[in-house]
């Protein structure tokens, strides 16, 4: 003998797809608020970020040369994109700090390595093309002309007045803290800036 539904299931059933139905267009409706990087226009493809980050790396006097292989990334840091959302849960702020590129939270990465080689030299860019940023490992047998404070700090200030990251004005930061550490032959400097125009939250 066969069950049919009762009234109450198909009430019950009716109500549900209801609700699915609405859910889907609120958030339709409604995804730049609640996922703001989801309509980021990304104006640079993969191999023009692999061609820009090769053209910047041959300039560089710590470039990994002719044979490197270039591997390409579109990456999301969902970590600023959590904190803004848990500062402001209508995410507004996120929304307005993505619109005055203040912040970046969605960037291509692009690694130029060797194979079995320590040193990993790695460019950032925005959506749209523009510098974002890099970062160079170097191994600890790497050896660099030692600089003195003063000569460290002019060379990181001449270097982000040359190498421009959107969103970053050069100007508006001051040295927050320094430090310097001894590798083997090598002295690093370390230094931190900090923007004292504007801040994001409590950040």
């Amino acid at each position: 003998m066969q069950n049919t539904p009762s009234k109450t299931t198909w009430i019950v059933t009716a109500l549900l797809g209801i609700l699915a139905v609405f859910g889907v267009v609120f958030a339709h409706l409604n995804q730049q608020q609640i996922f703001p990087s989801i309509n980021t226009t990304i104006s640079m493809d993969n191999t023009a970020a692999v061609a820009k980050a090769a053209n910047l790396d041959k300039k560089s006097p710590l470039g990994m040369g002719k044979n490197a292989k270039l591997a390409a990334a579109y990456l999301t840091d969902s970590s600023v994109n959590d904190y803004l959302s848990l500062e402001d849960t209508s995410n507004q702020l996120l929304n307005q700090s993505l619109k005055d590129k203040t912040i970046q939270t969605s960037f291509w990465s692009v690694r130029i390595f060797r194979p079995q080689t320590i040193q990993e030299n790695y460019y950032f860019f925005a959506p749209n093309g523009s510098a974002y940023g890099f970062k160079i490992k170097l191994p600890e047998s790497k050896e660099l002309p030692n600089l003195g404070e003063k000569a460290a700090r002019d060379l990181a200030t001449n270097t982000l007045n040359n190498y421009r990251i959107q969103g970053i004005e050069p100007k508006d930061y001051i040295l927050k803290d320094y430090a310097h550490e001894r590798v083997k032959e090598r002295l690093d400097h370390h230094f931190i800036y900090e923007n004292n125009k504007k801040s994001i939250a409590e950040a």
